[in-house]
């Protein structure tokens, strides 16, 4: 065989080993895949239904699914790719408001959510794990399939595993590793169990670490079969590492410096979500904070150009609470805000927005797309169980039927809420009904196209509540009573 031929040969079987096939993309993974095509043979199928046949037809490295375009239908195109490919990785991507589409799809079969902006450096580690896992051959490892000789097999099995085996040494996989810590804890826990069992030969690890948040410490899950070292890095224990049985019996298991560097990079990963979760969640309530409200309502408005949603803003504050805070003192005060922020998700969707916009104002961001709205909560044991029941609101007297109509209901129910609970901060003189609320409504786009122009439309209805006796919500243009 010529060494031209060879070449050839080398590049065909390179793109048959290194396909990637991008699903219902909008453009953007293509783009940021454009210099990886002389290494890789990418297919893009904005069908997802023609994109699953294909895949059933063809072997692929890796699927990238766009969960942003495709929202509901997300569990059933990785269903679907499920049935046909049981073990290609399939990994999702979108805006961060695309997550409530992609978190049902992570518990059938998909490996992860990439928030949009990715990285480059995100992408080749994912496919360099990839790559280290089913290593390419080159030249010297093929030999001319028309005299397939058993010296050939064997001269090529060897070639394959002395690729795999360095693929996999110590500074390879440690690489990897560092490459997760800005993802998260879970994820490097995850990727630390995939990827050190054949690192430290044994049959499995188990990665336990403490919760960082919490402070709390991990329990001993130690057996006979079982190896346990304690994650202690240069920063104090984060967790311990359990070993399977070895793969050799009287093998020796250098994973003492192993578990030191991962206890490093546990450190380093938690840390990073502390700081992360510092400059969006307020301290004090628990909910974000107003730069991440205006972050999140910038990016559905985007979001929003590709596909309609439904935006309602409440924007509300607590009647009168600079009195409480001066007659009871700043702990009373502090309570009462904590309990509002309760009360107010307890009448949310999870997937709402709920910021502490500043003092005692808070801002929640209602949102659905167009052709899907997530029901609201029914909790049978609350006061007025039988209205949530039956789908009224407020001076409503039908069922609902738009979108600022839910969020009127769902800001009323909270304002009788609140009216209604009882704040033993507040000492046994202060009766029921004594806290009320003043809210403003603002809907997208109609009162505002802008996240700037949403938040000051939401800001003079409020304004205009407070100007009409307070206790009530108003929406931009309609204001509504006390019901």
């Amino acid at each position: 065989m010529s060494a031209e031929q060879s070449n050839q040969n080398m590049k065909e079987r390179a793109a048959v080993e290194n396909r990637i096939l991008l699903l219902a993309d909008d453009g953007r993974i293509a783009q940021l895949m454009e210099r990886l095509k002389d290494k890789y043979s990418i297919s893009n199928e904005s069908n997802v239904f023609a994109g699953i046949a294909q895949l059933g037809l063809t072997p692929y490295q890796v699927v990238f699914l766009n969960a942003q375009r495709l929202q509901d239908n997300t569990i059933q195109a990785v269903k679907a790719l499920r049935r046909v490919n049981q073990n290609v990785p399939i990994y999702l991507y979108g805006e961060a408001f695309a997550e409530v589409y992609a978190r049902p799809a992570l518990k059938v079969g998909a490996g992860d959510f990439l928030v949009w902006p990715i990285p480059a450096e995100e992408i080749k580690a994912i496919l360099n794990t990839i790559d280290s896992k089913h290593p390419r051959q080159d030249e010297n490892s093929l030999h001319d399939k028309s005299c397939p000789t058993s010296a050939g097999r064997i001269n090529d099995q060897e070639h394959r595993t002395a690729r795999a085996n360095s693929a996999k040494n110590a500074f390879e996989i440690y690489q990897q590793l560092a490459q997760c810590v800005w993802r998260g804890t879970s994820y490097l826990v995850e990727q630390a169990q995939s990827l050190l069992p054949e690192l430290l030969q044994v049959t499995w690890v188990k990665v336990y670490t403490h919760d960082a948040q919490k402070k709390t410490a991990v329990k001993e899950r130690i057996t006979r079969a079982e190896k346990a070292i304690p994650l202690n890095g240069p920063f104090g224990n984060v967790g311990q590492l359990v070993l399977g049985e070895p793969i050799q019996s009287n093998q020796n298991i250098p994973a003492d410096e192993t578990a030191m560097y991962l206890a490093t990079l546990v450190h380093l990963a938690q840390r990073d979500e502390t700081l992360k979760h510092l400059a969006t969640i307020d301290e004090l309530t628990g909910a974000h904070n107003r730069r991440y409200l205006e972050y999140f309502l910038r990016q559905v408005i985007i979001q929003s150009s590709q596909e309609p949603t439904e935006m309602t803003l409440l924007l509300f504050d607590i009647d009168n609470f600079k009195h409480y805070n001066d007659a009871y003192g700043h702990g009373a005060g502090d309570e009462i805000l904590r309990q509002a922020i309760k009360m107010i998700r307890r009448c949310c969707r999870e997937h709402d927005v709920v910021a502490r916009f500043g003092g005692d104002e808070f801002c929640v961001l209602f949102w659905d797309t167009r052709y899907r709205r997530i029901p609201y909560r029914r909790d049978e044991d609350e006061e007025n169980a039988s209205v949530i029941a039956k789908g009224k609101a407020g001076n409503l007297s039908g069922p609902l039927k738009s979108h600022p109509e839910m969020a009127m209901f769902m800001s009323n129910r909270f304002r009788r809420m609140m009216m209604t609970r009882e704040f033993p901060s507040l000492g046994p003189a202060v009766k029921k009904g004594v806290l009320t609320i003043s809210g403003g409504l603002a809907c997208y786009p109609w009162d505002g196209k802008t996240a700037e122009e949403l938040i000051h439309a939401a800001d003079e209805a409020l304004l205009n509540a407070k100007r009409s006796g307070k206790n009530r919500i108003y929406l931009v243009g309609r204001p509504h009573e006390n019901k």
